[in-house]
């Protein structure tokens, strides 16, 4: 595990979940501050490949993307390098298994000086803190095993998720992502948790991250959302034209206050899959447009992209 404290730079960001100035502020201040911002979470299997690099920050600046968790990064060792006009913080792949797994989360540049600390905990965990106002916000990267891997294994990343979250105050706005490796299914979920898209047949890795969930008083976002059924999942498998047997990757975030978390789905109003056009391996994002603290609401924003046949 690396841990790295930074100065602060000035300037400032307010992502999604920090909403809850939002009811305090006159109604002129709040259209002067609106702002979106958009956190992406993408399993690029690999970043190895000569250009891959250069190909997610096109995709980043196409996209308009603030800030991009990645999973599947397969470097080795940790590192916190600039890029042009970005920053990517990762925590690579062990000398135990190299080429496997590596997590990282990338940031335009005037996030990308906002932040504050960042712990590289694994090659399946990320902990980054920006400056946002009034509170700070983290950003947990997740990559879990896949359905292959056994019980044990799964705790082991469960647990070092706890940790992780253990080092939080509890005044911070927190937002953990990536790519969960569980199939929550279709139909009404547990209340206050889960809402009722989400796509497949459950399976025993959806209800771990269910009590997860429930434990830290968090909300599976991407099941609140009534898109079409194709952009509910990240991943299909290899061959599956039907797109049957899907693992979906969830996106969870964190708000403290029981009168915000009632009005958590009014915020958050745009979170989908979308298939990239760059990238050789066919990544899928999973897209989250987010606000100031000072909106009430969200306006919708337009995909910037054209879906393929087939």
């Amino acid at each position: 595990m690396t841990f790295s404290q930074v100065k602060d730079s000035g300037g400032k960001i307010v992502p999604r979940s920090d909403l809850r100035v939002g009811t305090t502020r006159e109604e002129r201040m709040v259209k002067e501050s609106r702002q979106d911002r958009k956190i992406v979470t993408w399993d690029v299997r690999t970043l190895l490949q000569c250009g891959k690099l250069d190909n997610l920050k096109i995709e980043m600046t196409r996209m308009n993307i603030d800030i991009l968790g990645i999973s599947e990064v397969r470097w080795p060792e940790a590192g916190n390098i600039w890029s042009g006009d970005y920053r990517f913080i990762y925590s690579g792949t062990s000398a135990e298994n190299p080429g496997r797994g590596g997590v990282g989360i990338m940031l335009r540049k005037d996030i990308g000086k906002k932040v504050k600390s960042y712990v590289q905990y694994s090659e399946r965990i990320i902990l980054v803190k920006i400056e946002t106002k009034p509170k700070d916000t983290i950003i947990v990267q997740v990559y879990m095993p896949t359905s292959n891997s056994n019980d044990s294994q799964v705790e082991e990343v469960y647990e070092q998720i706890e940790k992780a979250i253990e080092t939080i105050k509890g005044e911070e706005n927190l937002i953990i992502m990536g790519d969960w490796n569980a199939i929550v299914g279709e139909g009404k979920g547990e209340r206050n948790i889960m809402g009722k898209y989400g796509l497949g047949k459950r399976n025993d890795r959806r209800d771990r991250l269910v009590e997860f969930c429930a434990k830290h008083d968090l909300i599976i976002t991407n099941t609140c959302f009534d898109h079409h059924p194709r952009r509910r999942y990240t991943w299909k498998i290899p061959g599956d034209v039907g797109r049957r047997g899907n693992t979906n990757r969830w996106q969870t975030s964190k708000l403290k206050e029981e009168k915000v978390n009632e009005k958590f789905k009014e915020y958050t109003n745009k979170i989908k899959t979308q298939e990239e056009q760059d990238i050789k391996t066919r990544w899928t994002s999973l897209r989250e447009t987010t606000t100031n603290a000072a909106t009430e609401t969200m306006k919708e924003t337009k995909a910037h992209y054209r879906e393929k046949n087939g």
